[in-house]
């Protein structure tokens, strides 16, 4: 026996001997297309890790439709390609606001023709903004800081225009 073919065999044989140390308790994570409701707390979390390596970068965020765009992907890389997807969009905005055209070209394809008006864009329609404010709070659970960032306002006036509209956070 060669002493190739003996040391292909001790790797194999060692690397069978880690799969069943390692298979004693198997747990399973799903992908992450199948947790939609976990992406924007990946993402933030992203945005978190990104904000503290850019030192004095605090404004980055993501836009509503942005994370619309973000929640509509299968993504096959789960969260290792999210958080690539991330930073490469922090660093197209330049650490500011996130917003669609930031993103991949894949994922910007699935645009229809009315996406556009899904991002906010203040004041004039009233229903507009109202769902906009909602879907910002749906996204951060409630939180208003996040939804302002999101939204990209300052948290008093997102304060000011849930007490305007009649909307109250969930938290």
């Amino acid at each position: 026996m060669s002493p190739s073919s003996r040391r292909t065999r001790r790797a194999t044989a060692g690397s069978d001997d880690l799969f069943y140390r390692l298979a004693v308790f198997p747990i399973e994570v799903p992908a992450l297309r199948s947790r939609a409701s976990d992406l924007p707390l990946l993402v933030e979390h992203g945005l978190d890790m990104l904000r503290a390596a850019a030192t004095g970068r605090d404004t980055l965020a993501c836009s509503p439709f942005a994370m619309r765009l973000l929640r509509g992907h299968s993504w096959p890389g789960n969260v290792r390609e999210l958080l690539s997807v991330i930073e490469r969009a922090a660093i197209e905005c330049g650490f500011g606001r996130i917003e669609a055209q930031h993103l991949p070209t894949e994922l910007r394809e699935r645009l229809d023709a009315d996406a556009p008006d899904a991002r906010y864009r203040g004041g004039s329609d009233v229903d507009a903004e109202i769902a906009q404010i909602r879907d910002a709070l749906e996204q951060t659970d409630g939180a208003v800081g996040r939804s302002a960032e999101l939204l990209g306002m300052g948290r008093t006036t997102l304060w000011r225009k849930l007490r305007q509209y009649g909307l109250m956070p969930s938290r």
